[in-house]
């Protein structure tokens, strides 16, 4: 990670990671995730490419396919969970919150 580019998410990748962690005991190959993301199989492949270098996802070969699938021992798993849901916490404070929130820090105080 020497670049800024290494920090930011593509919105590829969001629905990637929404798919997988919605569906964490699920297994996928490229085809079915570009279909249920609506994204470009190019864009699909870059991105689990970059997710299986990072370790966060696995594959695995049956028969003439690659399956995709979380990596549930990946060391930030369930740091990963509580990003996803963030977005979706922050548009309902947004409705109670005379301005709108647009980031917001979270602090686990899990002992480890």
């Amino acid at each position: 990670m020497d670049q800024l580019q290494d920090f930011m998410i593509s919105r590829v990748r969001v629905q990637i990671l929404e798919l997988l962690f919605t569906q964490p005991n699920e297994m996928f190959f490229v085809r079915e995730i570009t279909r249920q993301t609506h994204e470009e199989i190019n864009a699909v492949r870059r991105e689990l490419e970059r997710m299986l270098a990072s370790g966060l996802v696995k594959s695995e070969e049956r028969g003439n396919r690659l399956y995709y699938y979380l990596n549930k021992n990946y060391l930030y798993f369930p740091e990963n969970i509580i990003n996803l849901t963030v977005p979706s916490f922050l548009r309902s404070l947004n409705n109670f919150w005379p301005r709108p929130v647009l980031f917001a820090t979270i602090r686990s105080n899990s002992g480890k």
